[in-house]
């Protein structure tokens, strides 16, 4: 199976994005259908993953893109014992996990393979990261149990159930 493009943006302008890697290398192209415009931007960094979303982020301020352009958010206050609700580890995918601790009454997130960083309350249930432009939402049943959280990232919405 070769390399799969996400698929993001509305109906009436959507774009078709891809990263890639090799060593000592990362990529990221994105381009909107209808528009015709895109963009790629390549780095010489294993860790060149975080800037070029920078960039992309200022190219689609630049050109006025519909997604992709930086997102203004402001941390709020949230009582440490909601924050508590939200430990445990959520499915992504087979073999990938989100695992969410709290340490220093500061939320953390952590996905397989990845670093560990903080997240900010921008309400009760709704967290951003400031290393990527994504947001984290969890949800809970009707008993109040946290149950399922939502990534929301470059135009997608993934469901981790809780395990």
């Amino acid at each position: 199976m070769g390399p799969r493009l996400e698929i993001g943006g509305g109906d009436s302008n959507p774009f078709f994005s891809h990263g890639g890697a090799n060593e000592g290398f990362m990529n990221l192209f994105v381009a909107y259908e209808k528009a015709g415009e895109g963009a790629v931007v390549m780095t010489n960094a294993d860790a060149g993953g975080i800037l070029a979303d920078e960039i992309m982020h200022s190219i689609a301020a630049e050109y006025a893109w519909p997604d992709w352009h930086p997102t203004v958010r402001t941390a709020v206050q949230v009582d440490p014992k909601v924050l508590a609700q939200y430990t445990g580890t959520y499915a992504l995918a087979p073999n990938f996990d989100l695992v969410i601790t709290v340490e220093n009454n500061q939320l953390m997130t952590q996905a397989t393979g990845q670093g560990k960083f903080s997240i900010f309350p921008e309400s009760e249930t709704k967290f951003f990261p400031i290393v990527i432009d994504a947001e984290i939402e969890f949800f809970k049943d009707g008993q109040g149990k946290v149950t399922y959280l939502v990534l929301h990232q470059n135009g997608h919405n993934m469901k981790a159930q809780r395990k």
